[in-house]
């Protein structure tokens, strides 16, 4: 038992001590700065924007926007609320392109997509799906 107690004082020391340490990193931010999102990320986070707004659209106004309405009936409608629309417009994808809708209600979903930086269809393109209820 008195072995120990001489590593007990060190260890209650090397609290007040490890706190000094570490202390300012609650203020700095932490040690790493966050690298910046890739376009791949940006156009991801855009998707999930636009899927929660379409998402709000259809449970305020009761339907998807048509194939031929797209995504600008997030801009345009007059129907739409408030909260679903866009101030600015229809966001462009990282690559400076309108981002492509789909409604599918035979398959029972909508889709949302970027065609990436070669605009194409590829394997570069990033995808959001909303499944529907029929």
């Amino acid at each position: 038992m008195l072995s120990m107690l001489p590593f007990r004082h060190a260890f209650l020391s090397f609290r007040p001590l490890t706190l000094l340490l570490i202390w300012p990193l609650f203020f700095s931010g932490g040690c790493a700065t966050p690298r910046p999102a890739t376009p791949r990320e940006r156009a991801a986070n855009d998707l999930r924007a636009l899927t929660q707004a379409l998402t709000r659209y259809h449970h305020e106004t009761g339907h998807w926007p048509s194939n031929g309405e797209g995504l600008s009936a997030l801009v345009n409608a007059t129907g739409a609320p408030t909260a679903a629309r866009f101030s600015t417009g229809q966001p462009l994808d990282p690559w400076g392109n309108r981002y492509q809708y789909r409604f599918n209600p035979a398959q029972g979903h909508v889709t949302l997509w970027s065609f990436g930086e070669d605009v194409v269809n590829s394997d570069d393109d990033v995808r959001s799906e909303v499944r529907i209820k029929k």
